[in-house]
């Protein structure tokens, strides 16, 4: 009887740890979905040349719409993770696949932005393992050395391999990978043949996280470059950090990077240096104000060794005002200074504004045609409020100005006068899910 007893009791452990396993089983959940995103902008600008180009006081203003049209198929499951994100990108009226003038600008018109799968070694709610193979953006935790471009319509991506690592107990993150991209990827200010990458985010409790990257680049003799050059090799080391600090609503985030490496044109190495500062606070859930300092060094004419920083994958329309005046000066190769006052405001649970003043000057001197030296190049302003009338439907505008400095403007037209540099833009969002499946 005992035996009978014994018998019983583990047949029914065993059914009952037999059901729980299969509940177990039934939460694992497989996601499907495909989303879209419709997105125009009507960008008004100074002139054809663009909203970063000073020009002259009767030069014609250039009004134009750009678009991007995108569908992302999304997979998700215990064991793999899959995406792939299909675009249209153009100009309004355009009807060729690729325009000659607005390809430099926004890509290629039908492109495939993501195409990309994740295969999970690990994967439990505190730590996760795996590895992603394909077409992908690339993030940064400062968006100082890599980020996926939004505000351009193409944006960016990067045909990479990324072994990422999740653990929420130790509060570490972390992507290790390289990529291999084509001379004329959409969204890439410099070309490049093969960039490793390791990007390492450790936190400290919930007011402490410090992020480390290093970032190399290697281009080949046979590789072309958009100059049309072919002696060009290269390689080039990127390795800082980002540290960020929480205390109460005061937010502090900086940067330290240090460029190294050799260019074959040059006699020397690569010896860039940068550096920010910012600090913002919260005066109330809804009122946020800071300031900060970015400093980008440039060539100062001593030496053989190339000193400017360069950052060609970044998304630094993020840091510099929406003119993106400083693309022309980070082309001079002088370095570049921003003295930066912001301030966001929550005017209603729909509508925010954002206020910026960003005071600009370069590390190293320019020369106008009578022989006066200068480093101030101007103040760029920004006013962008956004309208969310849902989830998935907002309205962004903004308006920006530029005030050169009078050397600047010198510089630019002798004793011409600079047209008054506005830059305007709307930009309407719409971003339906079609279809989503969980089982």
């Amino acid at each position: 009887m005992k035996m009978n007893k014994l018998l019983f009791t583990v047949i029914i452990f065993l059914v009952a740890t037999s059901l729980f396993a299969q509940e177990e089983e039934k939460k694992e959940v497989t996601t499907f979905k495909i989303d879209g995103e419709f997105r125009s902008r009507f960008e008004s600008s100074p002139s054809f040349g663009g909203r970063n180009v000073l020009v002259g006081e009767n030069t014609h203003s250039f009004n134009s719409i750009g678009q991007r049209a995108r569908i992302t198929t999304y997979y998700d499951n215990k064991k793999m993770e899959a995406k792939f994100s299909f675009q249209d990108v153009r100009m309004f009226g355009e009807n060729k696949n690729v325009d000659k003038i607005w390809s430099s600008t926004y890509g290629n018109g039908l492109a495939v932005h993501e195409a990309w799968a994740m295969y999970k070694f690990i994967n439990k709610p505190e730590q996760v393992l795996g590895i992603k193979i394909g077409r992908q953006e690339l993030k940064f935790a400062d968006a100082r050395l890599m980020w996926n471009k939004d505000w351009l319509h193409q944006a960016a991506s990067h045909d990479a391999v990324n072994f990422q690592c999740r653990n929420k107990n130790m509060g570490i993150k972390w992507d290790l990978g390289f990529s291999l991209n084509s001379v004329d990827m959409p969204g890439q200010a410099t070309p490049f043949s093969t960039l490793g990458f390791i990007n390492i985010s450790k936190s400290f409790g919930k007011n402490i996280t410090i992020n480390v990257t290093d970032l190399y680049e290697g281009m080949e003799s046979d590789d072309i470059l958009a100059n049309g050059k072919q002696d060009s090799t290269y390689y080039r080391n990127t390795v800082g950090l980002n540290p960020v600090l929480k205390l109460g609503g005061l937010t502090f985030n900086g940067s330290f990077y240090m460029q190294m490496g050799e260019l074959e044109s040059l006699k020397g190495n690569y010896a860039g240096m940068m550096y920010t500062a910012n600090i913002s606070y919260n005066i109330v859930k809804k009122y946020k104000i800071g300031i900060g300092y970015d400093s980008y060094s440039g060539n100062d004419g001593k030496g053989d060794d190339n000193k400017a920083f360069i950052t060609p994958y970044a998304g630094a329309h993020k840091f510099f005002g929406n003119t993106d005046m400083h693309l022309k000066l980070f082309g001079k190769g002088l370095g570049l200074n921003d003295i930066n006052v912001k301030a966001d405001l929550k005017l209603l649970k729909t509508t925010s504004v954002s206020l910026q003043l960003h005071l600009i000057s370069l590390e190293n001197n320019l020369t106008t045609a009578d022989g006066t030296e200068f480093t101030e190049v101007g103040n760029n302003f920004d006013l962008v409020v956004k309208h969310k009338f849902d989830k998935k439907i907002t309205l962004i505008a903004g308006y920006s100005l530029f005030m050169p400095s009078d050397d600047f403007v010198k510089y630019s037209f002798g004793d011409g006068n600079a047209k008054m540099h506005n830059f305007a833009w709307i930009m309407f969002s719409f971003k339906p899910n079609f279809f989503k499946s969980e089982k």
